[in-house]
């Protein structure tokens, strides 16, 4: 009789420990599993604001739109305290439907080749049927350059070469609903041929930080950083 006792009570605490082991391991997968959330949350953030800092400009739901884009100099107008400062200064411009936007800096993949948003937005100029384009005489140096004046702005660019130069004043005037430009070196550019569209995109979510000096006649206090 005692010898069975003991076999049941060896049995008994053997049984205990199982119980006991089983229920370590559920709690123990239990605390992982809410533990795990919080990891994944905090991946999926760094994830996101790294996918967000260099995204695609087609990588977005809500999109819209790029008919032409590319690097551009820039004339930047601001005051020192005696004198105008007029400097030339590259930025990424994209012409949406109805917008000219320009961008600090930006990266093209030579792979896939869509561009890469890295900096900021840095102005954007609304493109109406009123907008006109055209060579600007002051700058007759600089053969690649053009003026477009819309809402009582002015912006001076200057492409890389006349062939680039062209392209843009071309799209440009495909986004003014056929209005022509208003000179013959605009108008020559365009020759009456609609110009091919790009179906790249932009992410509509890039934040903004509004460039001064584009004001034609020097009235911003800042120099155009």
């Amino acid at each position: 009789a005692l010898i069975h006792w003991k076999s049941g009570l060896q049995k008994a605490v053997m049984w205990q420990e199982h119980v006991l082991a089983r229920q370590s391991n559920k709690m123990g997968a239990f605390e992982a599993s809410m533990r795990m959330p919080a990891a994944s949350a905090r991946l999926s953030r760094a994830d996101y604001l790294s996918r967000r800092s260099e995204a695609p400009m087609h990588n977005s739901d809500r999109q819209r739109t790029a008919y032409h884009q590319g690097w551009l100099q820039k004339k930047a107008i601001g005051r020192s305290r005696s004198t105008l400062i007029r400097t030339w200064r590259a930025r990424y411009f994209v012409l949406l439907d109805r917008e000219l936007r320009w961008y600090e800096s930006a990266e093209v993949d030579k792979a896939t080749g869509n561009s890469h948003i890295k900096g900021h937005q840095k102005g954007k100029l609304p493109i109406t049927a009123e907008t006109a384009i055209e060579h600007d005489a002051q700058l007759s140096s600089r053969s690649c350059s053009f003026t477009i004046t819309s809402k009582g702005t002015s912006l001076h660019l200057q492409a890389k070469d006349v062939a680039q130069r062209n392209a843009w004043i071309a799209a440009l005037g495909s986004r003014t609903g056929g209005r022509r430009p208003v000179n013959a070196d605009a108008e020559a550019a365009i020759g009456g041929r609609e110009p091919a569209i790009s179906l790249t995109t932009l992410d509509m979510e890039t934040s903004e930080h509004i460039e001064e000096g584009d004001a034609e006649d020097g009235s911003s206090a800042e120099e155009d950083d």
